[in-house]
């Protein structure tokens, strides 16, 4: 879970760099912003195209949170089940 809004390097830039680092590149990321609509938009498009990723906007609830996190990790597990599975 990462801030968009950070002193020195922002939330998306976090994300790049975790991205750019082979053993990360598949980490969900959950990015928190405090932006109004437009730039809050934008940031999600950005972030979409950085799989697997959600953005939320400050405040969210409980909830929301923990729904974009299983969401995340089901979909994080999907592609490893099917290579698990045997095939008979």
């Amino acid at each position: 879970i990462i801030d968009e809004f950070m002193p020195g390097l922002d939330g998306l830039g976090l994300v790049r760099q975790v991205r750019a680092q082979p053993a990360w590149r598949d980490v969900p990321v959950v990015l928190l912003t405090a932006a109004a609509d437009a730039p809050f938009a934008a940031a999600a498009v950005q972030l979409e195209k950085m799989q697997p990723a959600k953005a939320l906007r400050k405040p969210c609830d409980v909830g929301e949170a923990l729904g974009a996190i299983e969401g995340l990790l089901k979909a994080r597990a999907r592609p490893q089940e099917r290579v698990q599975k045997p095939t008979n």
